[in-house]
């Protein structure tokens, strides 16, 4: 039974249900069997190639057995199949449906990229980031290579990279692997391919993808605001009921309208129409403030640029702009300030260097670096979560700096317990606590 082509999830479950009489015992034994191996074997070891073995074994019983089930089949074979050809002009008049469908496919490849890329990011912590533009600038050399050799658009994919995690794959070797053998099992083993039976694959797709549920991460998004529970439904909403780009496309149209709601709801605000620009954060170095808070008596003499500031307490306080930087975080938290979050961080990683390099401060001296959340209107999962990821990377980056979050009520302390449970980043209610602790380390 083959499923028609163009169907979206619910329309292919549909499909199942209305001939789930005529469903092959022995596809559905391979399924079951390639899952089941997929899931137990690396019980017995962490190490074992479960998805190879669980596939090959489904292979050798197939063919040993003789059950009647779908195979791969023939595919193109030996390097005949590597047809290079130049690209060619298309007629002028097939150019707008033309320029439709390429932006189509390069937003559909673009978003799966780096949504594969943030998800396994969250799956397995890492000492280095993914670099976005890094990703896309590789994924379009790849597809310019592949329209030379007559092939389809590529694109990072949830799948081949889970499975790497799954087995603790850590470098770029099994990308390299993986490429020469692809290389090599349409030169020389093709035959041997179209052997596998598709409801092996099937098994072992649907056990990658559900070993990449968490559900965690949606308990502590709900943690943070349950409000942000909506942008997820709806997103799955439309990929279960559309597809993929369009449940996205809905998930972000969600997310936005919430911030958007919200930012009318905040304190302060006198229109229910606000501009498009209160759903996003603005981040603002405070001027001559490059230090966490001290008293007087805690300056030392080692301080050469020393700036007087007054809290709103009316306390006075000494600064060492030698030290680090203050940042004022104003407005909304959400999705949308991942961008000035990136902003901030690249500032941050300049400005420590450039303090390094001129030896004005040490690089094993202590540093600060201090974000005033006084002025953070609302709160949402992506966004805290990117915060404080971003955060904890500038410390770990830089030897002897010091992350300290001040101004946190109690909707601040709730998101920063499900961002950062291990408090990495230092959390005070107010800029007095923050010099006080400052001073019991100088």
């Amino acid at each position: 039974m083959a499923t028609p082509a163009g169907l979206n999830p619910l329309e292919v479950l549909q499909f199942v249900g209305e001939h789930v009489s005529t469903i092959n015992p022995s596809s559905a034994a391979l399924a079951l069997g390639t899952s089941a191996g997929m899931f137990l074997l690396p019980k017995i070891h962490t190490k074992i190639p479960s998805a190879l073995l669980a596939v090959g074994g489904a292979t050798l019983a197939t063919h040993g057995l003789g059950l009647d089930v779908a195979l791969i089949g023939a595919i193109p074979s030996g390097l005949e199949a590597f047809q290079f050809g130049l690209p060619l002009l298309p007629a002028v008049d097939s150019l707008p449906s033309l320029a439709a469908t390429t932006f189509l496919i390069y937003s559909m490849t673009s978003v799966e990229s780096l949504l594969s890329c943030a998800a396994l990011e969250k799956m397995k912590k890492t000492s280095y980031k993914y670099s976005p533009d890094q990703e896309l600038v590789g994924q379009g050399l790849a597809n310019m290579g592949s329209a030379l050799f007559m092939g389809m658009p590529v694109t990072s994919v949830i799948a081949r990279s889970g499975l790497n995690l799954r087995l603790n794959a850590a470098t770029r070797l099994p990308a390299l692997v993986q490429a020469g053998f692809v290389f090599g099992s349409v030169v020389f083993f093709s035959d041997n391919i179209a052997m596998i039976p598709m409801p092996a694959l099937s098994g072992m797709l649907i056990t990658t993808g559900m070993s990449m549920l968490n559900p965690a991460e949606f308990k502590h998004c709900y943690a943070v605001q349950k409000m942000d529970a909506l942008p997820f439904a709806t997103t799955v909403a439309g990929m279960v009921s559309m597809g993929l780009a369009e449940g996205i496309g809905i998930g972000c149209a969600t997310a936005m309208a919430l911030s958007y709601q919200q930012a009318s709801m905040a304190p302060g605000s006198t229109t229910m129409l606000p501009p498009l620009s209160s759903t996003m954060m603005n981040v603002t170095p405070v001027p001559s403030v490059h230090h966490a808070l001290l008293p007087e008596s805690a300056l030392t003499n080692e301080a050469t640029h020393v700036t007087s500031f007054t809290d709103a307490n009316g306390e006075k306080f000494l600064l060492d702009a030698d030290k680090s930087s203050v940042l004022q975080l104003d407005g909304p938290i959400n999705f949308v300030s991942m961008f000035a979050i990136d902003n901030m961080v690249r500032d941050l990683h300049a400005q420590m260097s450039s303090a390094t390099a001129e030896a004005e401060a040490p690089a094993n001296d202590e540093r600060f670096v201090v974000v005033d959340m006084e002025k953070v209107t609302n709160l949402e999962f992506t966004g805290m979560e990117e915060l404080a990821t971003r955060l904890i990377e500038v410390a770990d980056a830089n030897e002897g700096v010091t992350i300290q979050m001040v101004n946190c009520n109690d909707a601040v302390n709730n998101a920063m317990d499900q961002c950062d449970p291990k408090q990495e980043i230092q959390r005070f209610a107010t800029l007095t606590a923050a010099a006080t602790a400052t001073t019991t380390t100088v």
